[in-house]
């Protein structure tokens, strides 16, 4: 009576953490959303698409900034370690940064004209600054995490997204172009950094004191399954939902660009929240079933529940997409309700998938999970390069909507096969 007792709670509280994190995160997504129609309105699609390419790149960069060693620090039992895991993240997150530096002084140009986008140089002398505003961050939350700080964690991802908004409509008022919403991002990114750091090492000892050179080696030893398995499949993830802002920029212009980042910031963002959030819990909820056997049917549930919630609001935009936009954003973001029109139902179908994937590495199905995004990457590529072979930013995107469609259709399918085949997690398993 007692045990079960204690699992209620712990039960309890878990859950209670995943709606402290998932409420932060809807409040933080509306502040964004309520402030997207007056950046629409301050920023031409032209600033909006020059954005998008840089902050594409910024997120290729970030993703392995640190070598994914900050998802270790939680791990070990002693905080002593998990402080030299915070040191060695933070070190090898400004390594990142300065070689990014040395990279864009020499070839920022090029790399510019590589991608088609040749006003992308004037502000990515920014992309260093940025970067190690939100890999330090990054560092920083998953040491709250391990300290089960999730109301610190959760604060600031309501701030993050208040100081975003703000500095960029100031920025807009200003009239500074893409330079306006990137130094919204970075502050919003310092903005959470500045108070996790503050608690963390209010907590805790002296990094520097901390820090043990023979140790830190040991430790980088130990957690090597990181920088070698982690950082290819974090790329290729990160990449797959990025480089369509970075690929449209390069074969249509920043124009282009801009009107799919924000069809991408309307759709995109509350989607990836949903599917966040309901993998959480079901992440939470499956090893359990697993042990039950009774993970088949919450897959089930799941699938048909989301399929019925989403095909209302999916036909909605798919029918008035174009009208909506222009009148919420302005007349001059109609262009983005088409794209928005074309793109929904495998946002639709996306968000499905996100939410059950986590079963994935729940029933040991981290190869099928690299897998899927290695072929869904193949398939979006091509299918952009088939519009810009035709030279119709339309087909781009079109063929860029059935490929997601079609290829999360395919991996739903495939998570649920992997889950039936797999079975129940029998007890000399439970570990």
């Amino acid at each position: 009576m007692v045990v079960a007792r204690w699992e209620s709670l712990y039960r309890s509280v878990f859950l209670r953490s995943i709606l402290t994190l998932a409420s932060a995160n809807v409040v933080g997504q509306i502040i964004l959303l309520a402030a997207t129609p007056f950046v629409t309105r301050l920023y031409t699609p032209h600033d909006v698409g020059i954005f998008a390419a840089f902050n594409a790149l910024m997120s290729s960069c970030l993703v392995a900034s640190s070598l994914r060693y900050e998802f270790a620090i939680p791990l070990p039992r002693s905080g002593r370690n998990g402080r030299l895991l915070v040191a060695l993240s933070l070190i090898l997150n400004g390594i990142t940064c300065v070689l990014a530096a040395v990279i864009l002084f020499f070839w920022g140009r090029d790399l510019s004209q590589l991608v088609n986008v040749p006003q992308l140089a004037s502000v990515l002398w920014l992309l260093p600054f940025v970067l190690f505003g939100a890999g330090s961050y990054k560092v920083f939350r998953m040491w709250a995490v391990r300290q089960h700080d999730f109301k610190a964690v959760a604060h600031t991802r309501i701030l993050q997204s208040l100081a975003n908004a703000v500095l960029q409509i100031a920025g807009g008022v200003a009239g500074l172009g893409a330079v306006g919403l990137i130094i919204g991002q970075f502050f919003g990114f310092s903005a959470g950094l500045f108070r996790l750091a503050r608690g963390s090492l209010d907590r805790s000892a002296d990094l520097r004191r901390a820090i043990n050179r023979r140790r830190v080696r040991v430790l980088a030893r130990r957690y090597d399954r990181f920088p070698k398995f982690d950082v290819a499949a974090s790329v290729l993830d990160t990449v797959s939902t990025q480089f369509p802002n970075l690929l449209l920029a390069a074969m249509f212009g920043p124009v282009v660009a801009g009107f799919y980042s924000i069809a991408d910031r309307v759709l995109g963002a509350p989607a990836g929240l949903l599917g966040q959030a309901i993998g959480q819990v079901l992440y939470a909820r499956s090893r359990q079933a697993l042990l039950d056997g009774t993970i088949n049917r919450m897959v089930t549930v799941t699938v048909a529940g989301l399929s019925a919630t989403l095909i209302l609001p999916a036909l909605i935009v798919f029918f008035f997409g174009a009208s909506l936009f222009s009148l919420i954003f302005g007349e001059a973001w109609r262009q983005a309700g088409i794209f928005s029109s074309i793109l929904v139902l495998g946002f639709a179908v996306q968000v499905v998938y996100s939410s059950i994937s986590v079963l994935l590495l729940a029933s040991e199905g981290q190869k099928k999970n690299l897998f899927i995004h290695a072929i869904l990457l193949v398939i979006k590529v091509l299918a952009i390069s088939y519009g810009y072979y035709l030279g119709d930013a339309y087909v781009a995107v079109m063929g860029y909507a059935v490929a997601n469609g079609v290829g999360y259709a395919c991996a739903t399918a495939l998570v649920i096969l992997h889950v039936r085949t797999h079975g129940a997690l029998t007890p000399d398993k439970a570990i």
